[in-house]
């Protein structure tokens, strides 16, 4: 499969790697200084969809024209994309800066929360006594998921202008535009603060200067709903299920649920101090 990319690179884009390593999703290629990543990709909606973003954000990976001008290449009847690293991010400093999309858009999480909550009571029914930890666990994660859903009842109808976001928060894909997405700015904020958590990355002084910082940007309770959002639970459960993990990764969620208990409380009583946010006996 090696040899196959290293064709490729060289006939469409004049890239004679130094190393070349295939990952899940990408091909990481090396080239003398030069990092690449080489993905492929189903649709040309979704080629079209990151290139556009890419071109909104000053951080972006740079989608590289093969020899024909084009930023993809079908190769053996499947689609490719070229992105080369130019940036390197620091989480901490990116996630206040806000790229503006254009036009109000209507917040669609929690039909989508409440999909995707169902998806998992139904999916569960199909692994339920094959992994201990996740039958342990996973009616916790359910109401956590049940009360993000709660308590975005009065967002049903909100609008609000739109930002380039990410679908996953974490600094090796933060500037990969096929991670890119657009939606309200709170997402990627609130997504932050469960990385700091999860990552030991935070103190409470700096969670205190951070929240303070976004005052004037945010509003926190959609903050606070995408915090109670266990996405994090099920993508690991996804994981073990498909078997790509083992449960290590449940225990090391569900080992830190107090502790993240604690630290949703403490971000509330920080919110507090200068936002009205909406009380619910769950909080």
């Amino acid at each position: 499969m090696i040899i196959i990319f290293d064709s490729l690179l060289k006939d469409y884009y004049n890239i004679i790697p130094t190393n070349i390593v295939e990952k899940d999703n990408y091909i990481f290629i090396e080239d003398n200084s030069d990092c690449y990543f080489l993905y492929e990709i189903n649709s040309i909606v979704d080629i079209d969809y990151s290139y556009n973003l890419s071109l909104m954000v000053d951080y972006s990976d740079l989608f590289i024209l093969n020899n024909f001008g084009k930023y993809y290449t079908i190769f053996n009847n499947r689609r490719y994309s070229l992105l080369k690293r130019i940036f390197s991010i620091h989480l901490n400093s990116a996630v206040l800066r806000f790229f503006y999309v254009g036009n109000k858009h209507r917040l669609n999480w929690r039909l989508l929360w409440i999909r995707k909550c169902d998806y998992y009571v139904s999916f569960y029914e199909s692994i339920k006594g094959k992994f201990p930890l996740i039958d342990e666990s996973i009616s916790y994660y359910i109401g956590l998921f049940e009360m993000g859903i709660y308590y975005l009842k009065f967002y049903e109808n909100y609008s609000s202008d739109c930002y380039v976001q990410h679908r996953c928060l974490n600094s090796s894909d933060y500037t990969n535009p096929f991670n890119m997405i657009i939606d309200v700015k709170e997402r990627d904020f609130a997504e932050y603060l469960k990385y700091i958590f999860f990552n030991d990355l935070y103190k409470d002084d700096d969670l205190y200067y951070l929240i303070h910082k976004g005052k004037n940007y945010f509003e926190f309770d959609l903050v606070i709903a995408r915090m109670l959002l266990p996405n994090y639970y099920f993508e690991a459960l996804d994981e073990v299920a498909s078997g790509k993990k083992n449960e290590d990764c449940i225990m090391n969620i569900i080992t830190r649920a107090t502790d993240y208990e604690s630290y949703l409380k403490r971000i509330i009583c920080i919110i507090s101090k200068f936002y009205s946010i909406k009380k619910y006996p769950f909080l």
